[in-house]
């Protein structure tokens, strides 16, 4: 076992510091208590509890009943006490004496013992807070047990929740244990179902949900059977031919069992949960029925009763229950004494526990009791473990509840509630898998919360909600706690627990409160195996979750420049880590590592989210702190802006990676999408949002602009305006400012500015976005969110009760250099970027033609060719960030290479509609494609990633993107095409109605139309999606599918339809 460095004490029956730590100190307290006061240890060690109200042990001295006064009895206790290495101070509280021990000791032994019987225990299994209190003892537990004929109703799912809970228990309490699954596979119903079969069966749908076909079934004959008698005669002579062996009629039912046990072993694998044996009615011998019936006749317990057998048990208050129908055929009674009596010859139990419902208590008293008068002396092992009724639980449809359905409610409720955030549902890696484990988990933390005699009602929306005591709160924690050692990869791996300075942690109240919780986890584990109540260990996870989540802030890891105490605190969470998955993993619930993806989670857990100006972002860890949500008519309308007001929005290091960002991190919609936006004059823009699938969501927004930006309608719109896609950077300039203004001899101002606004339904969701031009060079920005709880990101939980937040950024662009300075008020951050621009700037439009020619001249720099390289411009940049919150900072840097506009040949050209216009000249060499090369780096978070992207053709660009991480080793690669369709334009005769045209498509010739674009991506993550975005008459629209190669259960991960129409009249 572990090596303590704690003295040695003695030994108490009962208690075993080898693998409950505090089982020491409490052994101490109690050496202190029987030195002082006439009480052996074992009399002492009885006497001392957990405390409450932050203390670690309380002594109720009155207790002990000793002669005297109290306050004198406990002074003696605390009289002449120094602190030593288990017990730091006593207080005298009254008729209380509070102990608090040693919290250097504590920390460090606690810790290391959870190391030491996690990763190094003799088993090589994970064993903190086992105990070997059932060793060499042997269990059969009974639980679940449906019927195959009827629906797996709720009680059955409490059955399944508890039961599993409790095998995992009495595991970790060091017995043998075989779960044992007892199903309804017997009785008239299978009478019923062999009659109906021929009337009603399908070998087709049996095949495929055996269950629920077999229940049609018996719903339809049964049905039948109500007012045909022949039918319920028919049955009961079926089922009596079964009873006797007659193979014929065992033939379907022995189909019908198999299938069924197949198909609930794939659910219950969903559940995770598992059992040993699968047996049931059918599988209790006729012999062992008979021989059972006939020691009872002997012993003259039986009497008849019109025919039927029957027990009297009236003088035990139990009522006289039939073991034998008087056609001679067994009930549930009689099945159930002939499994006990088989189940004891096999496995010579210790102990057996049926997990049935309260509503059974009668009769598992009345079978408990007949085993007693039949004098068999282990009739006293079995136990009744019972729960309350679950009120409220059907689908949402109100429509009767199968295994299966519930479980697919339970994963489509939590993805609805994921899909309401785009963003993070898009990073999430298995959106289906994950929202299964979460809504599993929801389902299961509501059953065991409280108190299992309870009746409860359920709650979806409690079910799906990542507040309060909840599955997915829980999911979240652990999920958090996975990701520190992902975002510090330089601490691990740690070294031995022995060279851990353990010793710094004792100064953080917050680390020493974690650190006992994890030292009481093995008595929480001894308590439920009193109780059998799954509430205590549900209660301790949030109870730890709590404390670690108010850790946080003070017990930082990232960002900790002593080495020591960084590797301690990561230490420290590691095991917190360990034991809330232990305490999930006891409640059979499956703990998840991580639910965003891992070419994402290489950067940031909250990274790549759609900033502002909703463009993605590969290198902005501060936008993690603000995403404003525009819609795409919105994200249209900015860049008018830009454009209109001469803001080059491609000159900053957010968008170092736009060209490359827009083949490979394209969204595809998600559901169905609807907008309607309308330009009522040419200030003010109004766009209306749908969405329908998977659920009914809305937003309004509004726009507001201080110049005319001349925002065409969806049937005219540039398409390449609407749409992220490959370009060809142009020659960054200086930004120039409007002309001054003056009216009656006063200067007017000529701010520029825009307001934008945007309301969500039925979250209450409010995003705002003011910018404004200060000075030619200069833009400032104020984005703001208000989101109520409840609409916050799953991933910030914890931290507010919402993502409420303001964000302020101002731009700096002088063409060369440009500088961006943003500050958060969520996280406290502040930031700067800065981008810088070899090479000569372009030339201002509004020049004299022979300046401009003189300024075009070509000089020998970094833009000219090398012999057999690409000629362009190189441009470097950087941002630098710290959490004043937080207490963190980071920076990440980054080039870009991107071929010039000047030297696109004239194969990757749009045919100029006029044939007399000259052409440019052919180069000297073969023609450079357009080219766009990137490179970032990420030192603290050791992220990498390269991009290649180039125009192949006029209609046709092609990326590709590498990402590794040099800490973790992780690494992606990813491919993505844009192809551009074009269909020829309509011969027009009219002159007029020809050049109408060409000036409402300007980027297009008339020979040819932009007809859509298809967007394809793959990585080999197994990931590929595929996307369609065109215009159908007089509007835009988006089709979309993301499939994973990987998964041969649910191979498409998603499907979507984007429709979007806008109008400026």
């Amino acid at each position: 076992m572990s090596t303590s460095k704690l003295p040695s004490l003695p030994a108490v029956p009962d208690t075993d510091p080898s693998r409950a730590v505090l089982d020491s100190f409490r052994i101490a307290i109690a050496k202190r208590l029987s030195e002082t006061l006439p009480l052996t240890i074992e009399q002492a060690y009885a006497g001392v509890d957990y405390g409450k109200k932050g203390e670690d042990f309380t002594v109720a001295v009155p207790r002990f009943r000793l002669p005297g006064k109290i306050d004198e009895i406990a002074a003696k206790v605390k009289e002449g006490f120094q602190a030593d290495d288990f017990i730091e101070s006593i207080v005298l509280d009254k008729s209380f004496l509070h102990f608090r021990v040693n919290t250097k000791n504590m920390i460090r032994e606690v810790l290391n013992q959870v190391d030491f019987l996690t990763h190094s225990s003799p088993t090589g299994k994970p064993e903190y807070g086992s105990n070997e209190l059932g060793k060499g003892k042997k269990l059969v537990i009974e639980y679940s047990s449906p019927n195959i004929a009827k629906s797996f109703h709720v009680g059955h799912l409490r059955s399944t929740i508890i039961g599993a809970f409790l095998a995992n228990l009495y595991k970790a309490s060091g017995w043998e244990v075989i779960s044992m699954n007892y199903l309804g596979d017997w009785g008239t119903q299978f009478g019923l179902i062999a009659t109906g079969f021929e009337k009603y069966g399908s070998q087709e749908e049996l095949e495929k949900d055996p269950i629920k076909h077999l229940f049609d079934v018996y719903v339809k004959v049964n049905k039948e059977a109500e007012s045909n008698p022949e039918v319920k005669l028919e049955a009961a002579n079926w089922f009596k031919r079964m009873e006797d062996g007659d193979e014929e009629a065992l033939k379907n039912w022995r189909v019908w069992r198999e299938l069924s046990v197949k198909k609930y072993e794939e659910e219950y694998d969903r559940l995770n949960v598992k059992f040993d044996v699968y047996t049931g009615e059918s599988k209790v011998s006729r012999e062992s029925m008979d021989n059972a019936q006939k020691r009872l006749e002997e012993m003259g317990l039986i009497s008849d009763s019109q025919g039927a057998k029957i027990i009297n048990l009236e003088k035990y208050k139990l009522g006289t229950p039939i073991i034998r129908k008087k056609d001679g055929t067994s009930i549930y009674l009689t099945r159930d004494i002939g499994a006990a009596i088989e189940r004891y010859e096999e496995y010579k139990f210790d102990k057996m526990i049926y997990v049935v419902s309260s509503q059974q208590d009668l009769h598992l008293a009345q079978f408990f009791k007949i085993l007693e008068l039949m004098g068999y002396p282990w009739a006293k092992s079995l136990l009744h473990i019972n729960y309350g009724l679950v009120l409220g639980m059907s689908t949402r449809k109100g429509t009767v509840v199968f295994l299966d359905q519930i479980i697919k409610e339970a994963g489509l409720v939590m993805h609805e509630q994921m899909q309401k955030n785009e963003d993070k549902y898009s990073a999430i890696e298995d959106p289906e898998k994950t929202s299964l484990e979460i809504g599993i988990t929801g389902i299961k933390i509501q059953d065991m919360a409280a108190k299992r005699i309870n009746n409860y009602t359920f709650s979806w929306d409690r079910m799906k909600s990542f507040e309060g005591d909840t599955g997915p709160y829980l999911q979240y924690a652990h999920v958090r706690l996975a990701s520190i050692g992902r975002k510090n990869p330089h601490l691990l791996p740690l070294p031995p627990s022995s060279q851990i300075a353990t010793d710094t942690l004792a100064e953080y109240p917050h680390a020493r409160e974690i650190a006992f919780l994890l030292g009481t986890y093995p008595d929480v584990v001894k308590v439920a195996l009193k109780t059998h109540e799954p509430s205590g260990v549900v209660t301790f996870a949030f109870r730890l979750a709590h404390a670690i989540s108010s850790a946080w802030d003070t017990v930082v890891v990232k960002g900790e420049e002593d080495l020591e105490k960084a590797r301690a605190k990561m230490y420290l969470y590691e095991c917190a880590r360990e034991v809330l998955a232990a305490s999930m993993r006891l409640l059979s619930i499956r703990p998840l590592e991580r639910i965003i993806s891992r070419a994402m989670d290489a950067v940031a857990f909250a990274d790549y989210i759609e900033c502002a100006l909703g463009l993605k972002i590969h290198t902005t860890p501060w936008t993690n702190t603000l995403c404003i949500l525009m819609h795409p008519f919105a994200s249209y309308v900015l860049r008018t802006y830009y454009k209109a007001t001469g803001w080059n929005e491609d000159n900053l290091y957010a968008n170092l990676t736009r060209s490359s960002s827009a083949l490979l991190d394209f969204t595809v919609p998600h559901g169905l999408h609807f907008s309607v936006s309308k330009s009522p004059n040419a200030l003010f823009r109004t766009t209306y949002a749908m969405t329908a699938l998977p659920s009914l969501q809305g937003s309004v927004g509004y726009i507001f602009t201080s110049c005319d930006l001349n925002v065409r309608s969806s049937g005219n719109v540039r398409f390449k305006e609407m749409i992220e896609h490959f370009k060809v950077y142009d020659h960054p300039r200086r930004p120039e400012g409007k002309p001054e203004e003056w009216l009656a001899g006063e200067k007017v101002s000529t701010r520029d500015y825009l307001l934008y606004g945007r309301y969500f339904l039925p979250s209450g969701r409010l995003d705002a976005l003011y910018s404004t031009r200060l000075t030619p060079t200069i833009q400032a920005s104020i984005a703001a969110i208000s989101d109520p709880p409840g609409g916050a990101l799953p991933e910030m939980r914890g931290r507010k009760a919402d993502l409420s937040n303001i964000m302020v950024n101002v731009q700096h662009d002088v063409g060369k250099w440009c500088t961006e300075y943003t500050w958060s008020a969520e996280d406290e951050m502040w930031g700067i970027r800065f981008l810088h621009n070899f090479g000569r700037l372009g030339v201002p439009s509004d020049i004299p033609e022979d300046v401009a020619a003189r300024r075009r001249m070509k000089r020998v720099d970094e833009e000219d060719a090398v012999e057999g390289g690409l000629k362009g411009r190189l441009s470097v940049g950087a941002e630098l960030y710290f959490s004043a919150k937080e207490k963190s900072a980071g920076v990440s840097t980054g080039i870009r290479f991107t071929t010039l506009p000047d030297a696109t040949p004239p194969s990757f050209q749009v045919p100029p509609s006029d044939d007399t216009q000259p052409q440019p000249s052919t180069p000297r060499s073969l023609p450079q494609p357009p080219t766009t090369i990137t490179a970032l780096f990420n030192p603290m978070l050791g992220h990498m990633s390269g991009a290649y992207t180039a125009r192949v053709s006029r209609d046709l660009a092609l990326s590709s993107r590498f990402d590794f991480n040099v800490y973790s080793f992780e690494s992606e690669w990813a491919m993505g095409v844009e192809w551009w369709l074009r269909r020829p334009a309509p011969t027009i005769d009219n002159g007029q109605e020809d050049t109408q045209l060409q000036q409402s498509q300007p980027d297009q010739s008339p020979a040819e139309e932009i007809r859509g674009v298809i967007k394809a991506r793959a990585s080999t993550n197994n990931d590929v999606s595929l996307m369609w975005e065109g215009r159908l008459r007089n509007m835009l629209v988006s089709l979309g599918v993301v499939s994973d190669l990987g998964s041969r259960s649910k191979p498409i991960k998603a499907l979507g339809l984007e429709v979007a129409f806008f109008s400026s009249e």
